[in-house]
């Protein structure tokens, strides 16, 4: 089933592995044209990524890193599921499930909040 869904990785190549089972890109000046184009989007639990895609109205499976010594891409990846913004991974053995899952769900539009802490953070900084 993952080799019919078109899908889109954001990372940076590192290495000399190429993914067989999608279609995967080194990292490319044209980002937002891949973005733009694609249905659905699988993205690590970064909240720069995570909210920019959200802003993109995509389609989105969040996969944190349970590794990582704290546990924000946690928190992120279960924030955005019970607001039903995206659909997290938190088993990469249950990836095509989630994929299939998010493809087949209507989400709630996300709403970027603005940051209305500016003159409080100036007052401060006096």
């Amino acid at each position: 089933m993952i080799n019919q869904l078109t899908l889109l990785l954001k990372y940076r190549l590192v290495s000399s592995y190429t993914p067989k089972n999608f279609q995967s890109f080194a990292y490319s000046e044209e980002f937002q044209s891949y973005v733009d184009s694609a249905d659905l989007i699988v993205t690590h639990a970064g909240a720069g990524s995570v909210y920019s895609m959200l802003e993109n109205s995509k389609k989105l499976v969040v996969v944190p890193n349970l590794t990582r010594a704290d546990n924000h891409q946690l928190e992120l990846a279960k924030y955005v599921q019970d607001n039903n913004f995206a659909v997290s991974c938190f088993d990469l053995n249950d990836i095509e499930s989630c994929i299939i899952r998010a493809k087949n769900t209507d989400f709630e539009p996300y709403q970027c909040e603005k940051f209305f802490g500016h003159s409080i953070i100036r007052e401060l900084l006096k």
